[in-house]
Formats: C-alpha cells, sequence, structure tokens
C-alpha cells in the first residue's frame, strides 16, 4: 500500500508564460548542460549574449534548430521527432521546448502543406476540419511529452484580451478551449515578469493566478520568486530532485 507521505509525484513539467522580452528563455537555458533546448523560431540570440552570473551555463545547452528549410510541415515533422527521440531516450536530464506559438503555427502549417493550402509561405484559407486537426496533432504531442518521465520547460508567449471590460493576459493559442487544455497539461505555469531598466531590471516569477494573466504552482512556488535564482534552483524549490546531482560527459553527448 502507498500512501501520501510514501507517494512520489512524477516527472515536473513547467511553462514558462510571459510576454516578448520578460525573460523566459534566458531563464530556462540557465539550466545549461542539463538542458536539450529545441529552437523552433531562432530565438536563441539573447540567451547567448545576455550577460548575468548564468552567461557561461547557458552557453552549454545543446540545440536542436527545428526552424529552417522546408516550411511548417517540415518544421513539425523534426520537432515532432526531437520530442519522440528524447523521450525514447534522454540525451539530457531536461527538455526545452522554445517555443509554443511556433509549435501551433507549425501544426497549422502542416495541415494546410498537405491539403495544397500552403503556398509562398502563406496559408490559403482554412476549414474548420483543418483547424481541428492541428489542435488534435498538438494535444496528442502534448499528452506525450505529459505522460512521459522527462523533465520538461515549454516556453510560451502571451498575448492581451479583453474580458468582461478587464485587460488579461492570455496563452498566444488559436481557438477558444485549446489554451485551456494546454495549460491544464502542465503541473507549473509561471508567468514572467521583468520591473525596472537598463542595470535596475529584475525579473520574478508570478505563481498564483490574478485577475490579470491565469498561472498555478501545484508544489508550491513561492510567489514573486527572483528569476535569478535560475532554474535549478527553482525546481528544488518546487521538491524537484535529479536523479544525478551532476550529468556524466556520456549523458550530454561529450567525448
Amino acid at each position: 500500500m502507498t500512501t501520501l507521505k510514501d507517494y512520489e509525484p512524477g516527472s515536473v513539467k513547467v511553462m514558462l508564460l510571459g510576454p516578448s522580452g520578460s525573460g523566459k528563455t534566458c531563464l530556462a537555458t540557465t539550466l545549461g548542460k542539463r538542458a536539450v533546448v529545441l529552437d523552433l523560431n531562432n530565438g536563441l540570440a539573447s540567451a547567448k549574449t545576455f550577460k548575468d552570473k548564468w552567461t557561461n551555463d547557458r552557453a552549454l545547452c545543446e540545440v536542436k534548430k527545428c526552424w529552417g528549410e522546408g516550411g511548417p510541415e517540415a518544421m513539425w515533422r523534426r520537432t515532432v521527432g526531437y520530442v519522440r527521440s528524447f523521450i525514447a531516450s534522454p540525451q539530457r536530464p531536461a527538455l526545452v521546448i522554445d517555443g509554443l506559438s511556433d509549435l501551433l503555427e507549425a501544426s497549422l502549417g502542416a495541415v494546410l502543406t498537405m491539403s495544397g493550402k500552403w503556398v509562398d509561405t502563406n496559408p490559403k484559407n482554412s476549414t474548420q476540419a483543418e483547424w481541428g486537426q492541428a489542435i488534435s496533432q498538438i494535444e496528442r504531442l502534448l499528452w506525450k511529452i505529459k505522460s512521459s518521465s522527462t523533465m520538461v520547460v515549454f516556453i510560451a508567449h502571451t498575448k492581451l484580451i479583453e474580458k468582461d471590460g478587464l485587460q488579461k493576459e492570455v496563452l498566444g493559442c488559436y481557438g477558444t478551449t485549446l489554451p485551456g487544455k494546454i495549460t491544464a497539461m502542465f503541473d507549473e505555469v509561471w508567468y514572467t515578469k521583468v520591473s525596472g531598466f537598463g542595470n535596475k531590471r529584475s525579473w520574478s516569477l508570478q505563481s498564483q493566478s490574478s485577475a490579470g494573466v491565469e498561472c498555478k504552482t501545484r508544489r508550491q512556488l513561492p510567489e514573486g520568486t527572483d528569476m535569478n535564482l535560475g532554474m535549478d534552483k527553482l525546481l528544488e524549490l518546487v521538491d524537484w530532485k535529479w536523479k544525478d546531482k551532476e550529468p556524466k560527459a556520456a549523458d550530454i553527448g561529450q567525448k
């Protein structure tokens, strides 16, 4: 018999949610040599050039380029292939996927390519059935990620909407029910916040929902936690323990 005292929660899945420039990628890549990063949007320049105490660690991330030649269908195939390969045989302890909006576009683009509606990098009018097929592809991939034993960090942008006369920041995602379905698949949904200017900027995480943004922490990350602690310490705060304290050279592809 397993009691709650003895219960071991599964591998943590974290979504870093926030507007462009709020430090999501820079935070995720502080995992350094623990992480394989799937780059879907050529968006790693900030992580490479940002100067702080994590600069050297970020440089040790292994990067898989998903964007590039072949259009959205090729990008979708590359991304799904990398995810499946990693889940089957993790090269490093953590997988970082950057980012959700590009994955959604690639899924729809792949469907439209197969139906002959993606021409000269622009889609023609899509049908409700094609939207549904694209959403189903995303859901299947996310369920595969959710059910895996892999530690995953997913980076997602937000968009502003007006609801009941109030401005609200929501997951940058098409569909009316998909945003809620996606966030439900993650244990932790942390909103990244930046305040101040220049050298006086500071970054923190919102872990509890407010009127303006929905987020959550099942593992009780303290509200307003300093992002400068880095992902390793943040995961420690939510009681995530790596199987090995330090990845071995053979596990991270080093000779």
